[in-house]
């Protein structure tokens, strides 16, 4: 379990029309906190009693705001909880924190996250994007001061995804038990939309799930209108085990949101009907990935087609598996781990080398216990490194970066060697560091930088045998151990895959 990591203090709301996607991805977070070894606490300015009821259940506590959400009373509200509870670090996922209120935590010194899906900038901290559509594209006015999570593979979702996640597709010739989930309000009431198109498929659907979310005030005309249809309709609210409900179906027909990425984790393939602006890049991503079809638009002013689209899947096994498998290509169930193990991790950030850092490399390559590990043993002249030094820094196919801490102090560099569509990376950490967990965190982040700010495929790392404290830090940060290295060298491969790239290749 490793060090006890603190408090996290998550800053999120629910209600009729905003829904409860904040605060439940929110709640994987506090899981995946939880799980190591820390304790969560969620502030809010609004939590529907069946919200409230869970999140003490999964014993995370909730402080209730009286003031208006996202004002600048909230903001010095929650910087005082923070203080309070001695928090290690500070979430914000909502569309009304600004950057006023952004800087009013950073003005209190918290370390902050904030969860977006707009490719809003922010000066500092961590953002998360958890799309699939999201790359560092999506960010150009991202400060140099930020760390940018982007794509599915930082999806926050519950344990308990990741626990029922099949291994295998799904093998289906026709889509005959569907699942119909429209987040936790469904303010257009698109569920309604949905179950009159399904009426004209009477012949393909065996059974029709119906998840109404927590805060869904409509559960009663929801039900007439299910008995009214000519298929059996079972209607679940408040659902503890949406990944049962999830395995047992053939296909989901839902509003293009957060419940996307919980449907790809579980390889259930997908039609995705668009109900709000920003589910638009989320169901066109859907689409042009393979995972599922986009139906288009649900509203008062148009309808989306999900009856033709649902009757053009029947006796397609092999269009059904595929979509599964691309499902569970882009969704791996472990994206709540990835942040919350920055999160808990050592402070650090990435900036480029630049000549002023060449003596400090210098003397960090040739300390002995660094010759020791390294393929090359031999210690390097001031003048060979400078020739190499120079030469590295113009090349486009090597990115040389420094990790700073939090006092903005070098404690240690990362190299990323390109090759065709991956790196080969190798770092180390300045000796009066050591020991203090920065390797880990170091190699999490540039893990990040290669997929995310240079869209690579995957990252080796060539260790050698001797090296066990290297293998265990690769290890950590998910790498895979593959086999003995190439090129020459006699030691160990190990590898990350960029799931959102294997998908999109795939």
């Amino acid at each position: 379990m490793g060090r006890d990591p603190g408090v996290l203090l998550i800053r999120a709301d629910a209600g009729l029309q905003m829904g409860t996607g904040h605060v439940m991805r929110c709640l994987a977070l506090c899981q995946a906190w939880q799980d190591l070894g820390g304790r969560a606490e969620l502030v809010t300015a609004g939590l529907p009693e069946p919200l409230q009821r869970r999140m003490e259940l999964e014993q995370c506590g909730v402080h209730l705001l009286e003031c208006p959400a996202g004002s600048l009373q909230d903001a010095d509200t929650t910087a005082e909880l923070a203080a309070q509870t001695a928090a290690t670090a500070v979430v914000l996922d909502g569309y009304h924190f600004d950057d006023r209120y952004r800087c009013q935590l950073d003005q209190a010194g918290l370390r902050l996250l904030q969860i977006d899906d707009f490719g809003r900038p922010a000066d500092g901290g961590m953002i998360l994007n958890q799309n699939a559509w999201a790359t560092a594209a999506d960010y150009p006015g991202c400060s140099p001061q930020s760390t940018l999570l982007a794509g599915s593979r930082f999806a926050l979702l519950r344990r308990e995804f990741a626990a029922q996640r099949i291994q295998t597709p799904r093998v289906r010739d026709r889509p005959e038990r569907i699942l119909v989930s429209c987040g936790g309000s469904d303010p257009t009431r698109a569920v309604d939309r949905i179950l009159l198109q399904l009426r004209a498929a009477p012949r393909l659907i065996r059974e029709v799930v119906v998840v109404l979310g927590a805060v869904n005030d409509r559960a009663e005309e929801v039900r007439a209108l299910a008995a009214s249809l000519p298929f059996s309709v079972r209607i679940e609210q408040n659902c503890r085990d949406m990944a049962g409900l999830m395995r047992d179906a053939d296909l989901a027909i839902i509003a293009a949101g957060t419940t996307s990425w919980e449907m790809a984790c579980c390889g259930l393939p997908m039609i995705c009907v668009v109900t709000a602006g920003n589910q638009v890049r989320v169901a066109e991503t859907i689409a042009a990935l393979g995972m599922g079809w986009n139906a288009g638009w649900m509203d008062d002013h148009a309808t989306a087609n999900v009856s033709a689209l649902l009757q053009s899947l029947d006796g397609q096994e092999a269009i059904l598996r595929a979509a599964s498998e691309r499902c569970l290509r882009q969704v791996d169930g472990q994206g709540a781990g990835r942040v919350a193990a920055l999160l808990a991790g050592p402070a650090l950030k990435l900036r480029h080398a630049t000549a002023e850092d060449s003596e400090r490399l210098w003397r960090w390559r040739n300390e002995a216990t660094v010759r020791q590990v390294s393929f090359s043993s031999a210690e390097i002249s001031w003048e060979d490194h400078s020739r190499w030094y120079s030469g590295r820094l113009q090349q486009a196919d090597c990115d040389i970066l420094i990790a700073c801490n939090d006092e903005d102090r070098p404690v240690g560099q990362v190299r990323l060697d390109l090759r065709s569509g991956g790196a080969v990376i190798s770092i180390s950490i300045a000796e009066e560091f050591r020991g203090a967990g920065y390797g880990t965190t170091l190699i999490r982040l540039a893990t990040n930088y290669a997929f995310v700010q240079r869209g690579l495929g995957w990252v080796d790392a060539m260790i050698r045998e001797e090296n066990v404290a290297s293998q265990k830090a690769f290890l950590k940060a998910e790498y895979q151990q593959r086999a003995e290295t190439t090129d020459g060298q006699q030691g160990l491969r190990f590898t990350a895959w960029n799931s959102s790239v294997q998908a999109l290749n795939g």
